[in-house]
């Protein structure tokens, strides 16, 4: 544990109990939720990791808010579900790219470094490629409803009842028929992305195993907890060395306990 005090400047030495149970338990930091003690991210793959996570809890919550609605409110919530898993397949690439760049390291025994296997590699392409199969089914739609009856929406018109001369500045994109408008909010059934969101499910469940995230949280007692991969050295008598944080982690840390 780290003894969480404002006044302590991390480069100096602290007490360090080293919990080796492999475990990471309870929730990752949401922005909407009020601080409490999540776990928050310490390194750049954490960080990507926590982005994920923010935007996936709120289609989870606004697809399982809609089970319960019927007619229009339940539309409404898939619609709003809708507009988050466009936002979560446009920073999906970049959480991939975050793993796929982290070095290769097949050896036995203890890591110097944060790495992933081969195997882990290939498991993880595995999956992704399995999402963007299911994203290529369905992402027309989606950019459709997004941008003309979700986040970007843009006032429907039809298009040959406005002047060619005339330059409409909000928007850049074409107008729609409200005949348009109605077809995209009768095609919000959620049956529609559910093997999407299966594939996305399955990808972010097996990534959230891979040992590159560092982590982070204030516990009740006045320390700070962090979750790492075991990483370290060994000495020529066969000790162990172990990282408990990098530079990453230590700079996240320090500028948060300064708030």
């Amino acid at each position: 544990m780290l003894p969480l005090d404002k006044k302590i400047h991390l480069k100096r030495p602290v007490p360090v109990t080293i919990i080796d149970d492999n475990s990471l338990q309870g929730p990752i930091f949401h922005p909407g939720i009020p601080r409490n003690s999540s776990w928050r991210a310490g390194n750049n793959a954490a960080s990507q990791y926590q982005g994920i996570q923010s935007v996936w809890k709120n289609i989870v919550g606004y697809f399982n808010k809609s089970q319960n609605e019927h007619g229009y409110d339940k539309k409404l919530q898939i619609k709003s579900g809708v507009c988050e898993l466009k936002t979560l397949l446009d920073i999906l690439p970049q959480m991939h790219k975050t793993i796929v760049n982290h070095p290769i390291y097949d050896k036995n025994g203890l890591r110097p470094y944060i790495s992933i296997t081969q195997s882990e590699l290939d498991e993880t392409g595995i999956f992704y490629i399995k999402v963007n199969i299911e994203k290529n089914k369905t992402i027309n739609n989606i950019q459709k409803i997004r941008n003309n009856i979700g986040s970007h929406f843009s006032d429907a018109q039809i298009a040959k009842t406005i002047p060619r001369e005339k330059i409409d500045k909000r928007s850049s994109r074409g107008k729609i028929s409200w005949n348009e408008v109605i077809l995209l909010w009768e095609s919000l059934e959620l049956n529609s992305f559910m093997d999407l969101i299966a594939s996305i499910h399955a990808y972010l469940n097996f990534i959230n195993t891979l040992p590159i995230y560092e982590w982070y949280r204030y516990e009740e007692n006045g320390t700070i907890r962090t979750h790492v991969p075991r990483t370290g050295t060994v000495d020529e008598s066969g000790k162990e060395k172990i990282c408990i944080m990098s530079e990453s982690m230590r700079i996240a840390v320090s500028l948060d306990s300064s708030k």
